[in-house]
């Protein structure tokens, strides 16, 4: 239809390669939706911060996290203005390759864009930083944290585990209810795991 739309000499506007854009990104075709993008200003249109982050979250979900990363630098050169989820969106991709620093440094120019990382920012970049056995770094950026939520404490509890630290996610698990995030099912399923893989059935005290 979009093609029978171009052979007609029917001019596309944005909200157009918008429509177009989505029903490709939704079928799979990331990378068609990024090529249609590109193709805008031969129309004389120029893509909107909607049709920006629809193609970098498709993107990044569907493994062109590398491409998603370079549209963002695309898409704040242009002046729109990308939300956090946006920001996320390449947040998690890049901790998912094992780039963390990248990751770091891409929250920390969101944040002089003016757009405040929320929790689940922070809670991406320390999985990656878990993931990567980075965990000392993890609990360091744990107390630098504005606030925390029982699933930041999960994650960075489960990754001292992994590396064997049970002195610090137990500080970390008798430490969760002073802040405000008391023990769930998730964080006793970890503690239990990751005793047994440690070779101990002590309890925490």
């Amino acid at each position: 239809l979009y093609r029978r739309m171009l052979g007609d000499r029917v001019p596309p506007t944005t909200f157009t390669f918008g429509v177009a854009a989505r029903a490709l990104c939704r079928l799979g075709r990331s990378g068609d939706a990024l090529a249609l993008l590109r193709g805008m200003a031969r129309h004389g249109c120029v893509p909107d911060a909607v049709l920006y982050q629809t193609v970098i979250h498709a993107l990044v979900a569907q493994g062109g996290v590398a491409e998603a990363a370079t549209l963002l630098d695309e898409m704040l050169l242009m002046g729109c203005a990308a939300d956090v989820n946006t920001f996320n969106d390449v947040v998690l991709g890049l901790c998912g390759l094992g780039r963390v620093r990248e990751a770091a440094r891409l929250v920390d120019r969101m944040m002089m864009q003016g757009c405040t990382p929320s929790a689940v920012t922070y809670g991406f970049l320390l999985r990656g930083l878990c993931r990567t056995r980075q965990v000392d770094e993890a609990c360091a950026m744990l107390g630098r944290l504005p606030e925390v939520n029982v699933v930041i404490l999960n994650t960075v509890i489960r990754g001292c585990l992994a590396e064997g630290k049970l002195a610090r996610a137990t500080e970390l698990y008798e430490m969760m209810g002073s802040k405000g995030c008391p023990p769930d099912v998730h964080t006793y399923n970890i503690l239990m795991h990751g005793l047994c893989k440690l070779g101990s059935l002590l309890e925490p005290a």
